[in-house]
């Protein structure tokens, strides 16, 4: 039977019905009915005769999803870890660490509840364990990391992929809620690299430290030469400086260090540039020392405003009286279907949105 004549009979019911439907993948277009890796379950532009896609990639660039992967190869080198993985082992581009060390990856099914609860079981016995989630599938888990994860304070490794603005993935997978949910959470300590050697450097940390901890990265490329040998290196629970200046203080982690980089050199800005990489704890040391220069500051966040980053440093100048010109860039209403660059033009945090808040500051 046909879809069509099925669904004119079930209109037809004067009950509820259900329509069980046995579906093809990419029936109709010959190379997606042949794709059996989930190639195009997500595509950018290709070549309608070959399925070749056009974009090209540019040299020594992977995504980060591929750099927590091989991270994650590397590691087993010195450590056995396990991998929980709730049905996105191509999405996060695991096939390459499946291969490797298939007794090592548990593939559990759409089920990111069962992933989290499961997760906190074998860490609970001893077991080093990855539970890698896209960051808008984290928020369907949230009992579970709360309750059996983060009160307990069970050392669970989460890859929050696709964090921050996802752009042709979709409205509904933008991961701006992440950093505000794991906020509300005890125990967990939440972090972001600007690149491919911090991604490394962070995740081992977060297998050598004790508590639940995250580590998100976004939909972006970014620069690894895999020709040479991956090196781990030593990193503290601390905010880094990228840049020192004496006008004003740029706080963001992730892609946002490199956009105030660049906003700085266009400007001629003689800018302090800071790397948030510890969203969680934040390091009130650092943050103390940036309060007694006495400079407007600006706080970068691609992530929902309202349990971000952003007030938490609110909260520290309230407690301690401080006195000083501050403004965040943050998500605060729904970001629509598009480009990276058009969900920044969606929530004003484009280059020249970000110039535009500096020149009020200055």
């Amino acid at each position: 039977m046909d879809f069509q004549t099925c669904l004119n009979q079930a209109k037809k019911m004067k009950k509820s019905v259900v329509i069980h439907a046995i579906t093809d993948k990419g029936k109709g277009y010959e190379v997606a009915e042949m794709d059996k890796n989930g190639t195009y379950h997500g595509v950018s532009p290709f070549d309608l005769n070959t399925g070749q896609m056009l974009k090209k990639s540019t040299p020594n660039t992977v995504s980060f999803s591929e750099v927590i992967s091989e991270a994650m190869i590397a590691l087993q080198a010195s450590r056995k870890t396990f991998v929980v993985m709730p049905a996105m082992l191509v999405g996060t581009k695991f096939e390459r660490f499946y291969e490797m060390y298939p007794d090592r990856l548990l593939d559990v099914g759409i089920a990111e509840e069962h992933a989290a609860t499961m997760a906190a079981a074998m860490a609970r016995n001893g077991i080093d364990v990855f539970l890698p989630l896209y960051a808008t599938f984290a928020q369907r888990a949230y009992d579970q990391i709360m309750n059996d994860i983060a009160r307990s304070d069970t050392k669970v490794i989460f890859g929050v992929d696709r964090a921050g603005f996802v752009g042709d993935d979709g409205s509904t997978h933008q991961g701006l809620f992440d950093v505000s949910m794991f906020y509300t959470m005890p125990n967990v300590v939440i972090t972001m690299p600007k690149d491919a050697q911090e991604a490394f450097d962070l995740l081992q940390y977060g297998f050598n430290q004790t508590h639940p901890f995250v580590i998100r990265y976004p939909r972006a490329e970014v620069m690894l030469e895999k020709n040479k040998p991956y090196t781990f290196n030593e990193v503290t629970p601390t905010w880094a400086t990228i840049c020192e200046g004496k006008t004003i203080i740029l706080i963001s982690y992730g892609l946002g260090v490199e956009l105030m980089k660049t906003v700085r050199d266009e400007m001629n800005l003689d800018a302090m540039i800071v790397n948030a990489r510890f969203i969680k704890p934040i390091d009130l040391d650092y943050l103390n020392q940036l309060f007694s220069l006495n400079l407007p500051i600006l706080v970068y966040e691609e992530a929902w405003g309202s349990g971000s980053l952003y007030p938490q440093i609110l909260k520290e100048m309230a407690n301690k009286d401080i006195q000083i010109k501050i403004k965040g860039m943050t998500v605060d209403d729904i970001i629509h279907h598009g480009t990276r660059l058009h969900n920044q033009m969606d929530a004003h945090m484009t280059k020249d949105d970000v110039i535009k808040v500096i020149k009020t500051l200055l």
